[in-house]
Parts: C-alpha cells; structure tokens; sequence
C-alpha cells in the first residue's frame, strides 16, 4: 500500500511515534465533534509511516464519504440498528486471515507481511456487543497484526474489554458529567496521566477544548510520563489530495 497525490502541497506535520507494535485506539467523543476527520487523517499519517499492508473500514452508510480516499472493497457499509452483522462477518474473516498469517510466520506479522488496520467508525449504533468476536479480537489483536479503531459516541455502551485493552485514547469535548465520571472509572483514571480526577478533566476539556475547535486529547497509555497532548488533526484541505493504493 502506498499514497499518492496529484500535486505536492506542504509537508505534513507526523508525530514522532512509528513504532510498529499493535495499537488499539478508542475515540470517542459527541456527534459533530470531528472524530471521522480524525481517523482519516490517522490512516494518511500511518500510510505515510508505512504502517499497514491493507485497511478495513467498517462504518454506517451515513459516513460513506469520509473513506472516499481508499478503495470501495476495503469500506463496508452498514445501516445503523440492524445489529452489525455484515461488520461481524467482517471482523470474523479478518481474525482468521490474521491468525493463519501468524501461525504460519510463528509471530505477529509486520508490514510487508499482511499488517492490517481495521477501523470501526462510529459502530455502536450498528453492532450487538454481545458477539463473541468483539471480545476475541480486543484480546487477541495484537498477536495477529492487528491495529484498532473505534470510534464512538456512546461510551457506556463499550465492552469492558475495550477499556482494559486500549492502548490509546482520543477525546473530544465530553458534555455530560456522567459520561466523563464513565470513562474516568473505566479508563483514563486507571493510570497515570497527571490529572488528578474526573472533576480535573471536566475543567481541563472546558477550559482548553472550545466545541468549535476541534480539539482532542490524544493520551497513550505506553508512555510512563508527558502522556496526554492536547492537539487537533490539520484541515483536510492539506490532506484531503492524498489517495490509498492497494
């Protein structure tokens, strides 16, 4: 897989992570707040890393436009309510793909071995949580090459599996005080991040994350210290020419 675009514009601002272990990434925040903006410029900036050999988009019709940029059999549709049983069917085959490559490498495979992405944007409205195979592939992921997505709105609604695995965060602007008390449990104060509480990070998204901005706090629970930045993905104006090529 590589990316192309039809003229070069400004270098693009890529973070200093390119490690090639498995990530599994939750983000999360309200409608509107830019999370599928997000994930499409962290799939350029990992293409641009080399990270992947294939990408799988799961999403509602809804959200089809967002992935115009990769190739129609690597995005999946599903309408919402329907219980996600394309997006089971999916994820099924991957982890088998996934697992024969791994068994017949003895290890997880790196890029150039069949390195996949699968990405779940803003599924909760779309999947059943009680399937086995969400379970299966946040607990195993990482053994067969796999990197995460999800993206949600509806935090509550996240198997616990997901909180106990995820190895990154990207939170919008939360509104409800119980939606941060949720995470807080469930994730964010499970570790050392430098805020104190969830009454702490109420403050903090008030007082530097204006709705209109776009912000997010990416935090990585990998990094012992100066773990959680507050940041914003660029305009897709300088990202937006770039196409995926399979």
């Amino acid at each position: 897989m590589s990316v192309s675009t039809k003229k070069q514009k400004q270098e693009l601002p890529l973070s200093s992570d390119s490690r090639l272990e498995s990530d599994f990434s939750l983000i999360i925040g309200p409608p509107k707040r830019g999370k599928s903006h997000l994930i499409r410029w962290l799939i350029i900036e990992g293409m641009m890393q080399g990270k992947w050999d294939h990408i799988v988009v799961c999403t509602p019709t809804k959200h089809s436009g967002d992935y115009d940029f990769i190739s129609p059999q690597s995005c999946i549709h599903g309408d919402p309510g329907k219980g996600g049983k394309k997006f089971v069917q999916v994820a099924e085959t991957l982890m088998k793909q996934q697992q024969y490559i791994s068994v017949k490498l003895g290890r997880a495979p790196k890029k150039g071995e069949g390195r996949v992405l699968f990405v779940l944007d803003d599924g909760l409205g779309s999947v059943h949580w009680n399937e086995e195979i969400w379970t299966r592939l946040s607990t195993t992921y990482r053994h067969y090459g796999i990197d995460f997505m999800v993206s949600t709105q509806s935090i509550t609604k996240i198997p616990r599996s997901f909180y106990i695995t995820a190895s990154k965060g990207y939170l919008f602007r939360l509104d409800m005080m119980t939606d941060i008390d949720y995470l807080w449990e469930r994730w964010v104060g499970t570790f050392e991040t430098g805020l104190k509480n969830h009454n702490e990070l109420n403050d903090y998204m008030k007082s530097n994350m204006p709705i209109e901005a776009y912000k997010y706090l990416k935090i990585d629970r990998n990094k012992s210290s100066d773990n959680v930045e507050l940041t914003k993905a660029p305009p897709r104006s300088q990202f937006g020419h770039f196409k995926v090529q399979l």
